[in-house]
């Protein structure tokens, strides 16, 4: 039989020079824009896959149901051929791959959803219209994930 005291007793105190490691889940602060950040990204993530999968298998298959989902993204979607359906796959496994990384606070995914976004800057500014509310919305997106950059590693 063993003998315990009747209370716990206190954690030593730290000395100076060691780390002192908590029990517990701990994460570093992430701010609230970059966990939205990181949601739509995999929320666009899934889109691109799903949408990849329509195109890569729509010849095989036939559409059916899933014609209402092809004509909400527009009706050339089914003649962009697998090719193309294997590149907006892949392309929702990377989108897949930044959110995690948003989530996780890693320097690349930071770094690579900044160049994208100035990519699309670039193309709105010289191909489209360039001052519209989506231009300004990835402007606010940009110069936020520059305010922020402190918090990832």
């Amino acid at each position: 039989m063993s003998v315990r005291p009747p209370f716990h007793t206190p954690p030593m105190p730290a000395r100076p020079g060691t780390v002192v490691v908590h029990a517990g889940f701990a994460h570093p602060h992430r701010p609230i824009g970059i966990s939205i950040l990181s949601v739509l990204v995999a929320l666009i993530g899934v889109g691109a896959l799903i949408l990849g999968l329509i195109v890569l298998l729509g010849p095989t298959i036939p559409v059916g149901p899933l014609q209402a989902l092809v004509t909400i993204f527009g009706e050339n979607v089914v003649n962009l051929g697998p090719l193309g359906g294997a590149g907006m796959f892949l392309g929702g496994f990377i989108l897949l791959s930044v959110a995690n990384g948003l989530w996780h606070q890693e320097l690349w995914a930071l770094a690579l959803c900044a160049v994208s976004l100035f990519a699309a800057e670039a193309v709105i500014f010289f191909f489209f219209l360039p001052f519209t509310y989506l231009f300004f919305v990835l402007l606010g997106l940009f110069v936020y994930l520059l305010a922020v950059r402190k918090s990832f590693s």
